[in-house]
């Protein structure tokens, strides 16, 4: 499965120690220059993506257009190149473009859900995870958060898939998540 990410999902994974998450769902997430040029060293989450570029499976991969200005941008161009079965982006009127573009689009917390779904997270988790960005000031749907929090609150520890089994909200598209083993 070809993943792409935006700046955004790798930073807000990477302040609440999540980032390897994408690991686990995917194995390798690819990342324009765009995207590299934005994780900047005085930024939080510089180090974990550094690591994660280092260890291989955070992989930037140059397009072969202009340099763009801007990580989604580089995303969307790098996307039609590669032929991605998956953008990560939070941006709005991003995920529109690139939806648009006929892309399968998600975010941090649909990253989230993916974590919760493989069974990689536990509802306690998530739920920190989103008061972490809360706190931090991350900007994020309110209405998919607090279905996501409901959902999460209410989840046994010992098995969350029992969660997204049941979850048929049809806000959430959860097609190109990884199939359950």
């Amino acid at each position: 499965m070809i993943v792409i990410s935006d700046t955004s999902v790798l930073v807000g994974l990477a302040v609440v120690q999540k980032l390897d998450l994408l690991r686990k769902l995917w194995k390798v997430v690819f990342i324009p220059q765009e995207v590299f040029r934005e994780v900047k060293p005085d930024k939080p989450g510089y180090a974990e993506v550094q690591a994660a570029i280092a260890a291989g499976w955070i992989e930037v991969k140059p397009h072969g257009g202009p340099v763009l200005p801007r990580g989604e941008d580089g995303c969307l161009f790098l996307a039609r190149e590669l032929g991605a079965d998956l953008v990560l982006v939070d941006d709005g009127k991003a995920r529109k473009r690139i939806s648009a573009a006929g892309f399968r689009v998600s975010g941090a917390v649909g990253v989230l859900i993916a974590g919760l779904r493989r069974d990689y997270m536990s509802g306690p988790e998530v739920l920190s995870v989103l008061q972490a960005w809360e706190k931090l000031g991350f900007r994020l749907s309110r209405g998919l958060v607090s279905l996501l929090q409901e959902k999460a609150g209410a989840i046994p520890l010992q098995n969350s898939r029992d969660f997204y089994d049941d979850w048929d909200d049809p806000k959430v598209d959860a097609a190109w998540l990884p199939k359950k083993k």
